[in-house]
């Protein structure tokens, strides 16, 4: 736990500010890359109620990985000291700041880490379409999850197909879908079919919604993370038998 001091603006005061050091775990998700961080603070102020002893907190900062700005909005909640301990001026009680939301809000639920190793270009497509869906841009951000799609594919196929890597990128995308195994693939064909919606001029699936796309390739994301993790784990296997037969051992 660590302190920040904001500007806090008090109900009963409102033509005036006070600067108040407020105390708590700044940690967030960072909604762009996705990682825990300390975001640092550009600039925050807070909104006091004394008599609920509550309020909200606001911080535009950045996130020290990607280096993305992040809105910030904190609860506050008044707390005891604990273990006979007192504030500079002797105060039994600390502005506590709890239950961060940043914004802009939403992403996919998925290890970046992992996913990064195979596909880089997948999480910076996602990332966009994301932004542009946050901004209102329904219009666009259909296309660019499609396009993540198709390059998160053919990455793990240009890695898992070492052989076929340099025709991979030029292959129709329904010869890479059916590369897949059979659940992957009917996955993939259904992205593939709901998201000519969100690029052709003319609709065909009324009923469903870029909500539904999402949900798709959200799955699609959390197999193809268990799928990466596994082709890591066994290349390593595959070095440590190389590296066992070169020191002739043989249990």
């Amino acid at each position: 736990m660590r302190n920040i001091k904001f500007p806090i603006c008090d109900e009963n005061y409102i033509e005036d500010t006070y600067s108040k050091e407020l105390w708590g775990d700044l940690a967030v998700e960072c909604p762009h890359c996705e990682y825990d961080v300390e975001p640092k603070v550009v600039v925050g102020c807070a909104y006091f109620h004394p008599e609920s002893e509550t309020g909200e907190a606001f911080a535009f900062a950045m996130c020290p990985r990607c280096e993305e700005k992040i809105f910030i909005k904190y609860t506050l909640a008044v707390e005891p000291y604990q273990y006979g301990e007192f504030g500079m001026n002797g105060e039994t009680h600390y502005l506590a700041i709890r239950k961060p939301q940043t914004y802009p809000a939403g992403s996919v639920y998925y290890d970046p880490e992992s996913i990064e190793q195979i596909s880089p270009a997948f999480i910076k497509i996602y990332r966009q379409a994301l932004q542009a869906e946050n901004m209102g841009l329904d219009e666009v951000c259909g296309a660019g999850y499609r396009r993540a799609v198709e390059f998160l594919i053919r990455d793990y196929l240009i890695e898992t197909l070492p052989d076929e890597a340099e025709k991979i990128p030029s292959w129709p995308f329904a010869d890479c879908i059916n590369k897949l195994d059979d659940d992957t693939k009917t996955l993939t064909q259904g992205i593939s079919w709901l998201s000519t919606d969100f690029v052709h001029y003319s609709k065909n699936y009324e009923d469903y919604s870029l909500d539904d796309l999402k949900e798709f390739i959200d799955l699609l994301v959390l197999r193809f993370q268990s799928k990466i993790k596994e082709t890591l784990a066994i290349k390593k296997i595959a070095n440590i038998q190389e590296k066992r037969k070169a020191n002739g051992t043989k249990k």
